[in-house]
C-alpha cells in the first residue's frame, strides 16, 4: 500500500516538471527559450494562463508510467531485503 502512495507522490510531484521541461529546451537560433525563459518563467506563465489545472496535463499518461514502476520498485526491493535475511541472517536467529 506504501509503494501505491509512492507512486502517486512521484507522479504529482514530477509531471509539473515534465510538462515545462520540453518547452524549456527549445529554443531560437540565438538560444533563447520559445515559450519560456526558464523553468520559474514556465511556471508563473502556466498558472496565469491555465491555473492549478494547467500543471497537470498529461496526468494520466505520466501515472501510467510512473506509478507501475514505482509500485514494482517496492515490491522487488522487499522481496530482497527478505532473501537477504534468510541467505545471511539466518542463523542469528
Amino acid at each position: 500500500m506504501g509503494s501505491v502512495s509512492e507512486g502517486d507522490g512521484a507522479c504529482i510531484n514530477n509531471v509539473n516538471f515534465s510538462l515545462v521541461k520540453p518547452y524549456v529546451i527549445r529554443v531560437d537560433a540565438q538560444g533563447r527559450g520559445l515559450l519560456y525563459r526558464g523553468v520559474c518563467d514556465g511556471f508563473v506563465k502556466i498558472w496565469h494562463t491555465e491555473g492549478i489545472y494547467g500543471f497537470y496535463k498529461g496526468f494520466v499518461p505520466s501515472y501510467a508510467r510512473v506509478g507501475p514502476h514505482t509500485v514494482l520498485c517496492f515490491v522487488f526491493w522487499e522481496a530482497l531485503k527478505d532473501l537477504e535475511n534468510k541467505i545471511f541472517h539466518a542463523h542469528t536467529k
